[in-house]
C-alpha cells in the first residue's frame, strides 16, 4: 500500500484497555494533514487514551493504527521543570529566535514575561511552584508549539485559562501558527471547536458518537453538550492573574536573549540548597543523645560504657599475675591453686561477656529509639508544614531526608558509634595499662597524642564539609529522578529519553565526585594513623628492652600484646570518630526539618446558627 502523506492518522476498528475493561471500542478515525479535529466526550470516554495511543503509549488491543510523521505533545497536567521559563519552552532544541518569539506571543505569554523579575530567564521552580494553574498550562503548549512536528496533539490545554486567554491561543496558535498542520486538540470548551475542521464526540463507553463538524454534531445530537459534560464558556478558571486586556495589539518581544546578572540572580527563587558548614554543634550532639531517651537511661549509658572494658583488663592483667604467681608454688600446692585461679578467672571472663553484651544492647536500643524519634518528629513537622514549604522545597530534598539521611541514622550511625565506643574504651585501657607498666611509654604517647588530635581534627575540617556537599548532591539525582517519572509521557514524545539519561549520568557523576573525595581522603588519614600505631608500638617494644631487669615479665608481655592488637584498632576507631561527626551532618539536616514551623491553625469564630424567623 502506498504510504500516507505526513501528517496523517488513520484508526481502523480500534479498541484499546489500561486493564480489562476497554475504554475505547471499534474506534475508526481518518484525520487527514493539515486538519484540526476536536474531541470531546464525558469524564472517562477515552479522549487522553486516544492520544496515548497517538503516542504509541499504548498499545491497541485489536484493530490498527497508522501515524504518519513526526509528533508532538501537550500533556492535560503541565509538566514543569525546575529551570528557567526558555528553558522549559524550547526543552533542548537550538534556539531559534523567530520561532520561539512566535510562539510566546501565540500562547499569550508576552504579559507574564514582563511581570517576572528576569523575563524568560526567571527559573520557575520544581513542578513550576511561582506560577499560577494557567502560566504553567501556557509554557506547557508553548513547549509543544516550539518543536517542528506534523501532528500535534493538544489535551485539554485551554481548560486552565480563562475565556479570552483561550479564545486567544485557538485563534493565534492553533488556528493560525498551526494552520498548516494536523491538531487534536481534546477540550470541553465547546465554543472554541466551531473554528475546528471536524469535532469527534465519545460516548460513556469508548465508542464513537460521532463525527463531523460542530454544527452538524448538534443538529443530529441536541443532547451532546449535557452528555459531554462540556461548557459553552468556561470563565471559572484559575488564570484571573493574567492582564488578558494586553492580549490586545501584541508588542514585540525585544530578540535580545541577555538579562542582567542582578536580576537573573534575584530569579533563582532560592534554588540552591542551603548547608551547614564548620564544626557538627554540641547542641546537635545533645538533641541526638536526647532523643535517645532521658537522664536515666543516659546515666547508663555512659556507666556501661567503661565497665566491660575494665573486666576486660582485669581478665588479661589476673592472667598475667597468675602466670607468674605458678612458679612461687610447689607442686603439692599448685594443683589448689590453679583451682582457686581458674574460678576467679573463669569469673572475670563472665562479667566481661555479660556486661559487653549489655553494652551492645543499651547502645544498639539508645541510637535505634533516637532514629525513631527524630524519623517521627521530622515526619510530624512535615506533615504539618505550610503549603509554602512544599513550594519552596523541592521533592528531592525531602526525599533525601526521609531517604538516605534516615538510612544513615537507621543503619550506619548505630554500628559506627557501638564501634567506636567499643574501640575506644579498648585503645583507653590500653595506654593506661602500657603507662602503668612502664611509665616511660608517657614519653612517646604524649606527642602522639597530640599528634593524633591535631591530625583528627585537620582531617575533619575537610571531610565533614565533604560530606555535607555530598549530602547536598544527592538531592539533585532525587529530584531529577522523580521529575522525570512525573513527564515520562513528555520526554518520550519529545525524544529526551537521551538527554534526559545524561542529565541523571551528570548529576550522578558531580554526587559520586564528591562521594569518591571522601573515600581518598579517609585513605590519607588511615595512612597517617597506621604511622602512629608503629610509633607507639616502637616505643613501647624499646622501653620493654631497655628496663628488662626492671619490669614484670608478664605484664610486659601483656603490653606487647595488646600494643600489637592496637595497631589495627587504632586505625579504625580514629577513623570511626571522624565517621560518626560526619554522619552527624545527616542528623543536622534531619534536626532542621523538625523545626520546620507548622501551618497556623485557623482561628474562626465558631459559626452561630441562624435564628428562625
Amino acid at each position: 500500500a502506498a504510504s500516507l502523506p505526513a501528517g496523517s492518522v488513520v484508526l481502523k476498528d480500534v479498541t484499546a484497555t489500561w486493564t480489562t475493561e476497554p475504554v475505547l471500542q471499534n474506534l475508526n478515525l481518518n484525520i487527514e494533514p493539515g486538519t484540526t479535529v476536536g474531541i470531546i466526550g464525558p469524564v472517562g470516554s477515552g479522549k487522553t487514551t486516544l492520544l496515548m495511543l497517538l503516542l504509541r503509549e499504548l498499545e491497541c488491543q485489536q484493530g490498527t493504527v497508522t501515524i504518519e510523521g513526526d509528533v508532538s505533545f501537550a500533556a492535560q497536567t503541565p509538566w514543569i521543570l525546575s529551570k528557567s521559563l526558555r528553558d522549559n519552552i524550547v526543552f533542548g532544541l537550538p534556539f531559534d529566535s523567530k520561532r520561539y518569539l512566535q510562539v510566546v506571543n501565540a500562547c499569550a505569554l508576552r504579559p507574564d514575561l514582563e511581570q517576572l523579575p528576569a523575563g524568560d530567564e526567571t527559573v520557575v521552580g520544581e513542578r513550576g511552584t511561582t506560577l499560577s494553574g494557567g502560566q504553567k498550562a501556557r509554557v506547557s503548549l508553548a513547549r509543544a508549539l516550539y518543536r517542528q512536528a506534523d501532528i500535534y496533539l493538544l489535551d485539554d490545554v485551554l481548560s486552565a485559562v480563562d475565556s479570552k486567554v483561550g479564545q486567544h491561543i485557538f485563534e493565534h496558535a492553533i488556528q493560525q501558527f498551526l494552520k498548516h498542520k494536523t491538531v487534536v486538540l481534546v477540550t470541553h470548551q465547546v465554543h472554541h471547536l466551531a473554528g475546528a475542521n471536524v469535532v469527534l464526540a465519545l460516548n460513556r463507553n469508548g465508542t464513537r458518537l460521532g463525527c463531523a463538524s460542530l454544527s452538524e454534531l448538534l443538529a443530529k445530537h441536541p443532547g451532546l453538550l449535557e452528555l459531554a459534560g462540556v461548557h459553552a464558556a468556561d470563565d471559572e478558571v484559575d488564570d484571573q492573574d493574567h492582564p488578558t486586556k494586553e492580549l490586545v495589539g501584541q508588542v514585540p518581544i525585544e530578540e535580545d536573549d541577555t538579562t542582567s546578572t542582578s536580576t537573573a540572580d534575584a530569579a533563582k527563587l532560592g534554588d540552591e540548597e542551603a548547608r551547614y558548614s564548620g564544626q557538627v554543634t554540641g547542641q546537635t550532639y545533645k538533641n541526638y543523645f536526647k532523643a535517645m531517651g532521658g537522664l536515666p537511661f543516659r546515666i547508663l549509658f555512659i556507666v556501661i560504657l567503661f565497665v566491660p572494658q575494665a573486666a576486660m583488663i582485669g581478665v588479661d592483667v589476673y592472667l598475667a599475675r597468675w602466670l607468674d604467681d605458678l612458679s612461687e608454688f610447689e607442686d603439692s600446692a599448685r594443683s589448689s591453686e590453679n583451682d582457686r585461679s581458674l574460678g576467679v578467672y573463669s569469673g572475670l571472663v563472665a562479667l566481661t561477656l555479660v556486661t559487653a553484651l549489655l553494652r551492645a544492647d543499651v547502645i544498639t536500643k539508645g541510637v535505634v529509639r533516637a532514629s525513631r524519634n527524630l524519623h517521627d518528629e521530622m515526619l510530624q513537622a512535615v506533615v504539618h508544614a505550610p503549603i509554602r514549604f512544599f513550594d519552596s522545597q523541592p521533592v528531592g530534598r525531602i526525599l533525601n531526608r526521609f531517604s538516605k539521611d534516615m538510612g544513615y541514622l537507621d543503619d550506619l550511625l548505630p554500628w559506627t558509634i557501638l564501634d567506636f565506643v567499643q574501640l575506644a574504651v579498648n585503645m583507653i585501657g590500653t595506654f593506661i595499662l602500657a603507662s602503668v607498666v612502664n611509665p616511660w611509654v608517657l614519653i612517646a604517647v604524649l606527642p602522639l597524642l597530640a599528634y593524633l588530635l591535631w591530625l583528627r581534627n585537620f582531617y575533619l575540617s575537610s571531610a565533614r564539609e565533604i560530606k555535607r556537599l555530598e549530602a547536598v548532591q544527592r538531592s539533585p539525582v532525587y529530584s531529577h529522578f522523580s521529575a522525570t517519572l512525573e513527564g515520562a509521557v513528555t520526554i518520550r514524545s519529545f525524544h529526551g529519553v537521551k538527554d534526559s539519561l545524561e542529565l541523571m549520568n551528570q548529576l550522578q557523576d558531580t554526587h559520586s565526585q564528591a562521594f569518591h573525595m571522601f573515600l581518598v581522603i579517609s585513605r590519607w588519614l588511615g595512612f597517617r594513623l597506621d604511622l602512629i600505631c608503629f610509633g607507639f608500638l616502637v616505643a613501647t617494644v624499646f622501653a620493654a628492652v631497655a628496663l628488662k631487669n626492671e619490669l614484670d615479665p608478664g605484664l610486659v608481655g601483656l603490653s606487647l600484646i595488646l600494643a600489637l592488637r592496637l595497631t589495627g584498632n587504632f586505625q579504625w576507631c580514629v577513623r570511626q570518630s571522624a565517621e560518626i561527626e560526619n554522619s552527624m551532618t545527616s542528623v543536622e539536616r534531619v534536626l532542621e526539618y523538625t523545626q520546620v514551623e507548622p501551618e497556623e491553625e485557623s482561628k474562626q469564630p465558631p459559626s452561630t446558627p441562624a435564628t428562625a424567623s
